[in-house]
C-alpha cells in the first residue's frame, strides 16, 4: 500500500527479472475484487513491463484503487494506492 496526494505520478519500476504488469481494470481482472477505483477514474493498464522498466501513473481522483499483475494475480500480486485528496 502507498499513500500519495492527488494529482501526483507514482512510478512503478520492475526491478523483478521476470515480466509484469500494473493494471487497474476490472475487464482484465480474473477476480472482481483485485481491481477497484474510484468513481470517475480510469481504468489503466501498463501492458508488459520487461525486467528494468518503468510506467507511470498520475492519480487525479482522490480515493482506493486496487491494481494487479496480469501475470500473477493468481498468486496474489495485488496492491493498492491510496490517494488523499489535493492540499
Amino acid at each position: 500500500v502507498i499513500h500519495v496526494k492527488a494529482g501526483q505520478t507514482v512510478e512503478f519500476r520492475n526491478n523483478a527479472l521476470i515480466t509484469h504488469t500494473v493494471t487497474d481494470d476490472p475487464k482484465l481482472a480474473m477476480d472482481p475484487k483485485d481491481s477497484a477505483a474510484p468513481a470517475g477514474a480510469a481504468p489503466f493498464n501498463s501492458g508488459d513491463l520487461a525486467p528494468g522498466q518503468v510506467f507511470t501513473q498520475t492519480f487525479t481522483v482522490p480515493g482506493i484503487y486496487v491494481y494487479f499483475c496480469m501475470h500473477h494475480e493468481s498468486d496474489g500480486m495485488v496492491a493498492q494506492v491510496i490517494v488523499a485528496p489535493a492540499p
